[in-house]
Protein backbone atom coordinates (compact mmCIF):
# COMPACT_ATOMS: atom_id res chain seq x y z
CA UNK A 1 0.00 0.00 0.00
CA UNK A 2 1.52 3.33 -1.11
CA UNK A 3 2.67 5.89 1.97
CA UNK A 4 0.39 8.28 0.71
CA UNK A 5 -2.66 5.94 1.16
CA UNK A 6 -5.10 6.93 3.78
CA UNK A 7 -5.92 3.67 5.77
CA UNK A 8 -9.18 2.80 5.82
CA UNK A 9 -11.44 1.54 8.91
CA UNK A 10 -14.71 -0.64 9.19
CA UNK A 11 -16.41 -1.66 12.60
CA UNK A 12 -18.41 -5.07 12.74
CA UNK A 13 -21.88 -4.52 14.40
CA UNK A 14 -24.05 -7.17 13.87
CA UNK A 15 -23.39 -11.07 14.57
CA UNK A 16 -24.29 -12.08 11.31
CA UNK A 17 -21.65 -9.83 9.48
CA UNK A 18 -19.11 -11.57 7.47
CA UNK A 19 -20.81 -14.41 6.26
CA UNK A 20 -21.91 -15.76 9.53
CA UNK A 21 -18.47 -15.76 11.45
CA UNK A 22 -18.78 -14.45 15.08
CA UNK A 23 -16.79 -11.44 15.29
CA UNK A 24 -15.56 -8.92 17.89
CA UNK A 25 -17.66 -5.91 18.43
CA UNK A 26 -14.59 -3.57 17.53
CA UNK A 27 -13.11 -1.26 15.10
CA UNK A 28 -10.79 -3.85 11.97
CA UNK A 29 -8.58 -2.59 9.48
CA UNK A 30 -9.37 -3.90 6.33
CA UNK A 31 -6.78 -6.53 4.41
CA UNK A 32 -6.89 -7.77 0.71
CA UNK A 33 -7.92 -11.37 0.54
CA UNK A 34 -6.02 -13.83 -1.75
CA UNK A 35 -8.56 -16.41 -3.87
CA UNK A 36 -6.95 -19.96 -4.23
CA UNK A 37 -9.54 -21.50 -5.64
CA UNK A 38 -12.73 -21.50 -4.32
CA UNK A 39 -11.45 -21.39 -0.99
CA UNK A 40 -11.52 -17.78 0.82
CA UNK A 41 -8.67 -17.72 3.64
CA UNK A 42 -8.99 -15.05 6.34
CA UNK A 43 -6.02 -13.82 7.82
CA UNK A 44 -5.76 -12.44 11.67
CA UNK A 45 -5.89 -8.76 11.76
CA UNK A 46 -4.21 -7.11 14.16
CA UNK A 47 -6.97 -5.29 16.50
CA UNK A 48 -6.04 -1.53 15.90
CA UNK A 49 -7.43 1.50 18.29
CA UNK A 50 -10.53 3.92 16.82
CA UNK A 51 -9.48 7.08 16.69
CA UNK A 52 -12.94 8.84 18.31
CA UNK A 53 -13.12 12.49 19.42
CA UNK A 54 -12.29 12.32 22.93
CA UNK A 55 -14.30 14.81 25.02
CA UNK A 56 -13.41 15.99 28.65
CA UNK A 57 -14.65 14.08 31.63
CA UNK A 58 -17.27 16.45 33.21
CA UNK A 59 -15.85 17.34 36.53
CA UNK A 60 -17.21 15.96 39.41
CA UNK A 61 -19.86 17.81 41.70
CA UNK A 62 -17.46 18.17 44.36
CA UNK A 63 -18.57 16.51 47.76
CA UNK A 64 -21.07 18.38 50.07
CA UNK A 65 -20.66 17.00 53.96
CA UNK A 66 -23.86 18.34 55.90
CA UNK A 67 -23.70 18.99 58.92
CA UNK A 68 -26.51 16.37 60.93
CA UNK A 69 -29.21 18.69 62.07
CA UNK A 70 -31.20 17.46 64.93
CA UNK A 71 -35.00 17.90 63.85
CA UNK A 72 -37.07 19.95 65.88
CA UNK A 73 -39.38 18.27 68.20
CA UNK A 74 -42.76 20.02 68.63
CA UNK A 75 -44.23 20.49 72.09
CA UNK A 76 -45.65 17.76 73.44
CA UNK A 77 -49.74 17.83 73.34
CA UNK A 78 -52.12 17.86 76.12
CA UNK A 79 -55.26 16.71 76.73
CA UNK A 80 -58.13 18.54 76.73
CA UNK A 81 -61.05 17.44 78.80
CA UNK A 82 -64.53 18.38 78.39
CA UNK A 83 -68.12 17.17 79.63
CA UNK A 84 -69.28 15.90 76.44
CA UNK A 85 -67.66 14.22 74.28
CA UNK A 86 -63.98 12.59 74.31
CA UNK A 87 -61.15 14.61 75.40
CA UNK A 88 -58.87 16.09 71.80
CA UNK A 89 -55.38 16.70 72.02
CA UNK A 90 -54.20 19.98 71.72
CA UNK A 91 -50.99 21.87 71.82
CA UNK A 92 -49.95 24.07 74.84
CA UNK A 93 -49.96 27.38 73.07
CA UNK A 94 -53.75 26.57 71.89
CA UNK A 95 -54.88 25.20 75.86
CA UNK A 96 -53.00 28.47 76.97
CA UNK A 97 -55.55 30.45 74.69
CA UNK A 98 -58.48 28.57 75.78
CA UNK A 99 -61.15 31.93 76.98
CA UNK A 100 -62.69 30.97 80.29
CA UNK A 101 -66.32 31.49 78.67
CA UNK A 102 -68.35 32.27 75.48
CA UNK A 103 -68.04 35.93 74.64
CA UNK A 104 -70.78 37.21 72.35
CA UNK A 105 -70.10 38.73 68.92
CA UNK A 106 -70.97 42.13 68.04
CA UNK A 107 -74.24 42.93 67.34
CA UNK A 108 -73.77 44.39 63.81
CA UNK A 109 -72.00 40.78 62.62
CA UNK A 110 -74.75 38.96 64.19
CA UNK A 111 -78.17 41.06 63.07
CA UNK A 112 -79.13 42.12 59.36
CA UNK A 113 -78.88 45.66 58.79
CA UNK A 114 -80.90 45.40 55.50
CA UNK A 115 -83.17 42.53 55.85
CA UNK A 116 -84.55 41.69 52.57
CA UNK A 117 -84.74 38.57 50.23
CA UNK A 118 -85.82 35.29 50.72
CA UNK A 119 -85.29 32.58 53.12
CA UNK A 120 -85.63 28.51 52.92
CA UNK A 121 -86.32 25.82 55.21
CA UNK A 122 -86.32 22.60 54.33
CA UNK A 123 -88.04 20.10 56.90
CA UNK A 124 -90.14 17.07 57.35
CA UNK A 125 -92.90 16.19 60.39
CA UNK A 126 -89.41 14.98 62.10
CA UNK A 127 -87.87 18.20 62.28
CA UNK A 128 -87.56 19.71 64.99
CA UNK A 129 -90.46 22.42 66.53
CA UNK A 130 -93.74 22.41 65.23
CA UNK A 131 -93.72 22.61 61.24
CA UNK A 132 -96.31 23.11 59.69
CA UNK A 133 -97.01 25.25 55.48
CA UNK A 134 -98.85 27.87 57.88
CA UNK A 135 -96.20 28.64 60.21
CA UNK A 136 -92.85 26.98 62.35
CA UNK A 137 -92.52 27.59 66.13
CA UNK A 138 -88.76 26.00 67.77
CA UNK A 139 -88.84 23.10 69.94
CA UNK A 140 -88.54 24.98 73.09
CA UNK A 141 -91.78 27.09 72.59
CA UNK A 142 -93.84 23.92 70.81
CA UNK A 143 -96.01 23.63 73.75
CA UNK A 144 -95.93 26.70 75.56
CA UNK A 145 -97.89 29.61 75.84
CA UNK A 146 -95.25 31.97 77.42
CA UNK A 147 -92.75 33.75 75.14
CA UNK A 148 -90.83 37.00 75.49
CA UNK A 149 -92.53 40.16 74.46
CA UNK A 150 -89.66 40.78 71.94
CA UNK A 151 -86.81 38.77 70.57
CA UNK A 152 -83.80 38.93 74.00
CA UNK A 153 -80.78 40.56 72.41
CA UNK A 154 -77.52 38.18 72.30
CA UNK A 155 -76.19 38.86 75.46
CA UNK A 156 -79.61 37.47 76.71
CA UNK A 157 -78.99 34.61 74.97
CA UNK A 158 -77.68 30.98 76.27
CA UNK A 159 -74.40 29.83 74.09
CA UNK A 160 -75.28 26.45 75.03
CA UNK A 161 -78.68 26.63 73.14
CA UNK A 162 -76.55 27.46 70.20
CA UNK A 163 -74.11 24.78 70.76
CA UNK A 164 -76.47 22.55 70.92
CA UNK A 165 -78.72 23.36 67.75
CA UNK A 166 -75.61 23.11 65.67
CA UNK A 167 -74.14 20.49 66.84
CA UNK A 168 -77.11 18.18 68.16
CA UNK A 169 -75.48 15.07 70.35
CA UNK A 170 -76.15 11.25 69.96
CA UNK A 171 -77.41 9.12 72.80
CA UNK A 172 -78.36 12.06 75.01
CA UNK A 173 -82.11 13.47 76.20
CA UNK A 174 -84.13 15.82 73.57
CA UNK A 175 -82.75 19.22 74.42
CA UNK A 176 -85.64 21.92 72.90
CA UNK A 177 -83.79 24.65 70.72
CA UNK A 178 -85.16 28.19 71.00
CA UNK A 179 -84.01 28.58 67.22
CA UNK A 180 -85.27 27.52 63.88
CA UNK A 181 -82.84 27.55 60.81
CA UNK A 182 -83.57 28.33 57.43
CA UNK A 183 -80.91 29.29 54.46
CA UNK A 184 -80.24 32.36 52.89
CA UNK A 185 -78.92 30.32 49.77
CA UNK A 186 -81.42 28.31 46.84
CA UNK A 187 -78.90 26.05 46.23
CA UNK A 188 -77.31 24.84 49.94
CA UNK A 189 -81.66 24.42 51.27
CA UNK A 190 -82.15 22.23 48.42
CA UNK A 191 -78.71 20.19 48.40
CA UNK A 192 -79.35 19.19 52.32
CA UNK A 193 -83.30 18.11 51.19
CA UNK A 194 -81.48 15.87 48.64
CA UNK A 195 -78.67 14.48 50.60
CA UNK A 196 -81.36 14.04 53.79
CA UNK A 197 -83.60 11.98 51.46
CA UNK A 198 -80.98 9.83 50.33
CA UNK A 199 -80.61 9.15 54.32
CA UNK A 200 -83.97 7.89 54.29
CA UNK A 201 -85.75 11.22 54.96
CA UNK A 202 -89.85 11.33 53.87
CA UNK A 203 -91.96 13.98 52.91
CA UNK A 204 -89.13 16.43 52.48
CA UNK A 205 -90.86 19.90 52.33
CA UNK A 206 -89.37 23.23 51.63
CA UNK A 207 -90.93 26.29 52.16
CA UNK A 208 -89.89 30.20 50.89
CA UNK A 209 -90.20 32.35 53.43
CA UNK A 210 -89.55 36.35 52.96
CA UNK A 211 -87.11 37.95 54.84
CA UNK A 212 -88.89 41.10 54.95
CA UNK A 213 -91.56 40.15 57.05
CA UNK A 214 -89.30 38.90 59.82
CA UNK A 215 -88.64 40.72 62.80
CA UNK A 216 -84.64 41.44 62.32
CA UNK A 217 -84.24 41.05 66.03
CA UNK A 218 -85.10 37.40 65.93
CA UNK A 219 -82.62 36.53 63.11
CA UNK A 220 -79.13 35.77 64.03
CA UNK A 221 -76.57 35.26 61.38
CA UNK A 222 -75.09 31.25 62.39
CA UNK A 223 -71.74 32.17 61.24
CA UNK A 224 -70.20 34.49 63.73
CA UNK A 225 -71.82 32.85 66.37
CA UNK A 226 -70.33 29.63 65.55
CA UNK A 227 -66.42 31.23 65.31
CA UNK A 228 -67.04 32.30 68.83
CA UNK A 229 -68.23 28.71 69.76
CA UNK A 230 -64.91 27.08 68.06
CA UNK A 231 -62.56 29.19 70.21
CA UNK A 232 -63.80 26.83 73.73
CA UNK A 233 -63.38 23.99 71.76
CA UNK A 234 -66.74 21.95 72.56
CA UNK A 235 -67.79 20.24 69.15
CA UNK A 236 -67.99 16.63 68.41
CA UNK A 237 -68.85 14.46 65.81
CA UNK A 238 -67.18 16.31 63.31
CA UNK A 239 -69.12 19.47 63.68
CA UNK A 240 -66.04 21.39 64.25
CA UNK A 241 -66.05 21.60 60.40
CA UNK A 242 -68.97 23.42 59.86
CA UNK A 243 -68.50 26.99 58.79
CA UNK A 244 -72.42 28.13 58.39
CA UNK A 245 -71.89 30.56 55.47
CA UNK A 246 -75.21 30.18 54.75
CA UNK A 247 -77.39 29.17 57.57
CA UNK A 248 -79.40 31.96 59.67
CA UNK A 249 -80.87 31.61 63.12
CA UNK A 250 -84.53 32.16 63.68
CA UNK A 251 -85.79 33.00 67.50
CA UNK A 252 -88.92 31.35 68.61
CA UNK A 253 -91.10 31.71 65.40
CA UNK A 254 -91.79 32.21 61.90
CA UNK A 255 -95.65 33.50 61.11
CA UNK A 256 -97.47 32.70 58.52
CA UNK A 257 -97.34 36.30 57.28
CA UNK A 258 -93.87 35.38 56.33
CA UNK A 259 -94.44 32.28 54.07
CA UNK A 260 -94.34 32.81 50.42
CA UNK A 261 -94.49 28.92 49.73
CA UNK A 262 -94.20 25.55 50.20
CA UNK A 263 -93.70 22.63 47.66
CA UNK A 264 -92.47 19.00 48.34
CA UNK A 265 -89.35 18.12 47.17
CA UNK A 266 -90.77 14.97 45.26
CA UNK A 267 -92.82 17.68 43.23
CA UNK A 268 -89.24 19.12 42.26
CA UNK A 269 -87.75 16.16 41.06
CA UNK A 270 -90.75 15.70 38.79
CA UNK A 271 -91.08 19.38 37.55
CA UNK A 272 -87.67 19.26 36.88
CA UNK A 273 -87.14 15.53 35.03
CA UNK A 274 -90.48 16.28 32.78
CA UNK A 275 -87.97 18.86 31.13
CA UNK A 276 -84.59 16.86 29.69
CA UNK A 277 -83.55 20.11 29.02
CA UNK A 278 -83.96 21.58 32.80
CA UNK A 279 -82.39 18.40 34.44
CA UNK A 280 -79.42 18.84 32.36
CA UNK A 281 -78.77 22.44 33.52
CA UNK A 282 -79.72 22.16 37.14
CA UNK A 283 -77.73 18.59 37.49
CA UNK A 284 -79.71 17.75 40.91
CA UNK A 285 -77.71 14.26 41.02
CA UNK A 286 -74.47 16.04 41.37
CA UNK A 287 -75.96 18.92 43.46
CA UNK A 288 -77.22 15.81 45.51
CA UNK A 289 -73.21 14.29 46.05
CA UNK A 290 -71.45 14.25 49.14
CA UNK A 291 -68.59 16.14 49.65
CA UNK A 292 -67.55 19.82 50.27
CA UNK A 293 -70.39 22.55 48.54
CA UNK A 294 -67.55 25.48 47.90
CA UNK A 295 -64.47 23.45 46.80
CA UNK A 296 -65.59 20.20 45.03
CA UNK A 297 -69.46 20.18 43.83
CA UNK A 298 -69.72 24.03 42.70
CA UNK A 299 -66.58 23.23 41.06
CA UNK A 300 -68.30 20.07 38.94
CA UNK A 301 -71.60 22.19 38.20
CA UNK A 302 -69.74 25.16 36.87
CA UNK A 303 -67.79 22.77 34.61
CA UNK A 304 -70.70 21.94 32.57
CA UNK A 305 -70.27 26.16 31.19
CA UNK A 306 -74.27 26.62 30.94
CA UNK A 307 -73.97 30.09 29.48
CA UNK A 308 -76.85 33.04 29.90
CA UNK A 309 -79.19 32.88 26.88
CA UNK A 310 -83.07 33.06 25.62
CA UNK A 311 -83.60 29.25 27.07
CA UNK A 312 -81.81 29.98 30.06
CA UNK A 313 -83.72 33.02 30.75
CA UNK A 314 -87.58 30.76 30.26
CA UNK A 315 -85.81 28.38 32.69
CA UNK A 316 -85.25 30.52 35.42
CA UNK A 317 -88.84 32.12 34.96
CA UNK A 318 -89.88 28.58 35.27
CA UNK A 319 -88.44 27.46 38.47
CA UNK A 320 -89.40 31.19 39.98
CA UNK A 321 -92.90 30.64 39.40
CA UNK A 322 -92.68 27.19 40.98
CA UNK A 323 -91.23 28.46 43.97
CA UNK A 324 -94.17 30.23 44.66
CA UNK A 325 -93.29 33.92 42.99
CA UNK A 326 -95.79 36.05 41.37
CA UNK A 327 -95.68 38.73 38.98
CA UNK A 328 -96.93 40.96 42.10
CA UNK A 329 -93.41 39.33 44.05
CA UNK A 330 -91.09 42.14 45.03
CA UNK A 331 -88.32 42.53 42.36
CA UNK A 332 -86.00 42.28 45.45
CA UNK A 333 -87.34 38.99 45.94
CA UNK A 334 -87.62 38.04 41.90
CA UNK A 335 -83.70 39.16 42.46
CA UNK A 336 -83.18 37.44 45.36
CA UNK A 337 -83.89 33.89 43.63
CA UNK A 338 -82.28 34.66 40.26
CA UNK A 339 -79.07 35.20 41.72
CA UNK A 340 -79.21 32.53 44.18
CA UNK A 341 -79.75 30.27 41.02
CA UNK A 342 -77.66 31.57 38.78
CA UNK A 343 -74.66 31.86 41.20
CA UNK A 344 -75.02 28.38 42.95
CA UNK A 345 -75.00 26.26 39.50
CA UNK A 346 -72.32 28.71 38.33
CA UNK A 347 -74.14 29.49 34.99
CA UNK A 348 -71.67 31.42 33.00
CA UNK A 349 -72.30 35.46 32.40
CA UNK A 350 -70.70 36.95 28.95
CA UNK A 351 -70.53 40.71 27.47
CA UNK A 352 -73.91 41.65 25.98
CA UNK A 353 -74.92 44.77 24.10
CA UNK A 354 -77.79 46.76 26.17
CA UNK A 355 -80.55 45.92 23.76
CA UNK A 356 -79.59 41.61 23.77
CA UNK A 357 -79.67 42.30 27.81
CA UNK A 358 -83.15 43.92 27.64
CA UNK A 359 -84.28 41.10 25.21
CA UNK A 360 -83.60 38.50 27.57
CA UNK A 361 -84.94 40.20 29.99
CA UNK A 362 -88.44 40.51 28.03
CA UNK A 363 -87.85 36.86 27.34
CA UNK A 364 -87.76 35.87 31.26
CA UNK A 365 -91.01 38.31 31.65
CA UNK A 366 -92.87 36.59 28.69
CA UNK A 367 -91.78 33.05 30.07
CA UNK A 368 -93.14 34.11 33.48
CA UNK A 369 -96.63 35.49 32.16
CA UNK A 370 -96.88 32.49 30.59
CA UNK A 371 -95.84 29.87 33.55
CA UNK A 372 -98.07 32.29 36.13
CA UNK A 373 -100.64 31.73 33.44
CA UNK A 374 -101.87 35.52 35.38
CA UNK A 375 -102.68 38.60 33.35
CA UNK A 376 -100.15 41.39 33.95
CA UNK A 377 -100.18 44.93 33.42
CA UNK A 378 -97.42 46.67 31.68
CA UNK A 379 -95.94 47.83 35.49
CA UNK A 380 -95.59 43.82 36.13
CA UNK A 381 -94.04 43.40 32.90
CA UNK A 382 -91.51 45.68 33.66
CA UNK A 383 -91.04 45.08 37.05
CA UNK A 384 -90.33 41.43 36.21
CA UNK A 385 -87.72 42.84 33.96
CA UNK A 386 -86.09 44.54 36.57
CA UNK A 387 -85.99 41.75 38.93
CA UNK A 388 -84.25 39.63 36.38
CA UNK A 389 -81.32 42.22 35.63
CA UNK A 390 -80.80 43.01 38.48
CA UNK A 391 -80.14 39.51 39.51
CA UNK A 392 -77.55 38.86 37.57
CA UNK A 393 -76.23 42.03 38.61
CA UNK A 394 -75.74 40.47 41.96
CA UNK A 395 -74.11 37.37 40.94
CA UNK A 396 -71.27 39.81 41.09
CA UNK A 397 -72.13 39.97 44.45
CA UNK A 398 -68.82 39.27 46.96
CA UNK A 399 -67.11 40.66 50.44
CA UNK A 400 -65.19 43.71 49.58
CA UNK A 401 -61.24 42.67 49.49
CA UNK A 402 -58.14 43.50 51.53
CA UNK A 403 -57.12 46.35 49.79
CA UNK A 404 -59.42 48.09 51.67
CA UNK A 405 -58.95 48.69 55.35
CA UNK A 406 -62.01 50.74 56.69
CA UNK A 407 -63.74 48.07 57.94
CA UNK A 408 -61.25 45.92 59.38
CA UNK A 409 -63.47 43.83 61.15
CA UNK A 410 -65.91 42.77 59.00
CA UNK A 411 -63.22 41.18 56.56
CA UNK A 412 -61.77 39.24 59.39
CA UNK A 413 -65.26 38.01 60.14
CA UNK A 414 -66.34 38.02 56.76
CA UNK A 415 -69.60 39.44 57.99
CA UNK A 416 -72.80 39.05 55.99
CA UNK A 417 -73.94 42.72 56.09
CA UNK A 418 -70.61 43.76 54.21
CA UNK A 419 -72.19 42.10 51.08
CA UNK A 420 -74.53 45.54 51.38
CA UNK A 421 -71.45 48.14 52.11
CA UNK A 422 -70.98 50.56 49.89
CA UNK A 423 -67.33 49.37 48.28
CA UNK A 424 -68.93 45.97 48.12
CA UNK A 425 -71.29 47.55 45.88
CA UNK A 426 -69.29 49.44 44.59
CA UNK A 427 -66.89 46.75 43.21
CA UNK A 428 -70.30 44.39 42.18
CA UNK A 429 -71.16 47.50 39.64
CA UNK A 430 -67.57 47.61 38.50
CA UNK A 431 -68.00 43.57 37.62
CA UNK A 432 -71.09 43.70 36.31
CA UNK A 433 -70.31 46.43 33.75
CA UNK A 434 -67.79 44.43 31.98
CA UNK A 435 -70.64 42.25 30.72
CA UNK A 436 -72.96 45.14 30.16
CA UNK A 437 -75.05 44.83 32.93
CA UNK A 438 -75.12 48.99 33.75
CA UNK A 439 -77.39 50.22 36.38
CA UNK A 440 -80.71 48.16 35.52
CA UNK A 441 -83.44 50.83 36.52
CA UNK A 442 -82.18 52.92 33.42
CA UNK A 443 -81.76 50.01 31.35
CA UNK A 444 -85.27 49.02 31.81
CA UNK A 445 -86.14 52.79 31.62
CA UNK A 446 -84.28 53.87 28.73
CA UNK A 447 -85.70 51.06 26.24
CA UNK A 448 -89.29 51.97 27.98
CA UNK A 449 -88.42 55.71 26.65
CA UNK A 450 -87.89 53.92 23.15
CA UNK A 451 -90.97 51.77 23.08
CA UNK A 452 -93.33 54.94 24.27
CA UNK A 453 -91.48 56.70 21.24
CA UNK A 454 -92.53 54.24 18.90
CA UNK A 455 -95.53 53.99 20.51
CA UNK A 456 -96.21 57.23 20.20
CA UNK A 457 -95.55 57.68 16.63
CA UNK A 458 -98.15 54.90 15.48
CA UNK A 459 -100.71 56.34 17.83
CA UNK A 460 -100.51 60.02 16.61
CA UNK A 461 -100.30 58.65 13.24
CA UNK A 462 -103.59 57.01 13.69
CA UNK A 463 -104.77 59.88 15.79
CA UNK A 464 -103.94 62.16 12.15
CA UNK A 465 -105.85 59.58 10.01
CA UNK A 466 -108.83 59.40 12.22
CA UNK A 467 -109.77 63.34 12.16
CA UNK A 468 -108.76 63.53 8.28
CA UNK A 469 -111.58 60.97 8.03
CA UNK A 470 -114.09 63.22 9.65
CA UNK A 471 -113.00 65.94 7.68
CA UNK A 472 -113.94 63.77 4.76
CA UNK A 473 -109.77 63.55 3.63
CA UNK A 474 -109.74 60.03 4.40
CA UNK A 475 -107.02 58.77 2.04
CA UNK A 476 -107.91 54.74 3.30
CA UNK A 477 -110.50 53.00 2.21
CA UNK A 478 -112.30 51.59 5.33
CA UNK A 479 -114.82 48.73 5.33
CA UNK A 480 -118.20 49.30 6.44
CA UNK A 481 -120.31 46.35 8.34
CA UNK A 482 -122.16 46.24 5.30
CA UNK A 483 -119.03 45.96 2.86
CA UNK A 484 -117.26 43.22 4.48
Amino acid sequence: MPKHAKRKYTTATDESDLDGIVVAHHPKRVRTIRVLSTVCIWRPIPTTIERDQVFPATPSAKRVIRKESTPQQSPAKLLHERRVGPPIQLSPEKIAKIPAGYTSPPNEEVHLQQIGGLFFRFWNEDSQGKNSESGFIAGRYAACNVTWAEPPGLEKIDPADIWNHINPVKNRAPWPSPFISVSNFFPWALRNALKSAKSGATDLRISVIQAARLDERAVFYSQPLVKELKKLYPFTEGAHRYQGPHEFLIYNEIPAKAILHTFRLEDFLNFTNRDPTLAKVLQLNVLGMRGNYRTTISEMLGSARVQINGQLATDLARICVFVGLTPASSAGNLSSMICDVVKGWKFVLKHKQLQLWRNLADRFAHAFVVSSEEPVSISGQLNLQLGFLDGMRWVYSSLYTSEYVSLTQCQANGDFNCWFHKISALQMQRKADTVGLHDPATMILDGLKQQLAATHFKIDAHRRDYRRLLHGHSTRGLLTEGQQ
